[in-house]
C-alpha cells in the first residue's frame, strides 16, 4: 500500500478538521481547537494539537512508514472534563481515515499522560500516523 503526497503538515490539518467537525467535540470546546498553543487568556476548555517527526516527504511515495506522531492535548480547569474530552478525542481519531487527497491513513494511540500547567489539567494523547 502506497501513500502519496502525505506530510506531517497536511495530516495535522486533516486531524484538526476531524475534531472540529465532530458534534460531541464541538459541545465540549466549540471551535477552540488550536495548532501548537492556545491564544493567551483563552477561557474554558480547549484542544491543542501538534505534530512531531516526519518520516515521509510531501510528494514522494511512502511504504508502511510512520508519517509523524500527532500529540493532542485536552486542557481544562476541571480534571473530569479533561478526561472526558480526551476520551472523545480518542474515539474520533483512533482508526483509519482519508486525508484531504483521499489517501488512507491510520491513527493509533501509542501513549498518553496527564499533568497540570497554569492551574489547568491536561491529558496528552500521542497518536502514531501511518
Amino acid at each position: 500500500m502506497f501513500i502519496n503526497s502525505f506530510s506531517k503538515l497536511g495530516i495535522t490539518i486533516d486531524i484538526r478538521k476531524l475534531l472540529i467537525n465532530d458534534i460531541d467535540i464541538n459541545s465540549f470546546v466549540g471551535t477552540k481547537i488550536y495548532p501548537i498553543t492556545a491564544p493567551q487568556n483563552t477561557i474554558g476548555d480547549v484542544i491543542v494539537l501538534e505534530s512531531k517527526g516526519n518520516h515521509g516527504v510531501y510528494g514522494q511515495q511512502v511504504l508502511f512508514q510512520n508519517i509523524c506522531d500527532v500529540y493532542i492535548y485536552s486542557v481544562s480547569e476541571n480534571y473530569d472534563n479533561s478526561l472526558n474530552i480526551a476520551k472523545k478525542i480518542y474515539e474520533v481519531i483512533e482508526g483509519v481515515h482519508l486525508n484531504h487527497e483521499n489517501y488512507e491513513y491510520r491513527c493509533t494511540l501509542i501513549d498518553s499522560s496527564e499533568g497540570l500547567i497554569d492551574k489547568k489539567y491536561y491529558q496528552e494523547l500521542k497518536f502514531e500516523i501511518k
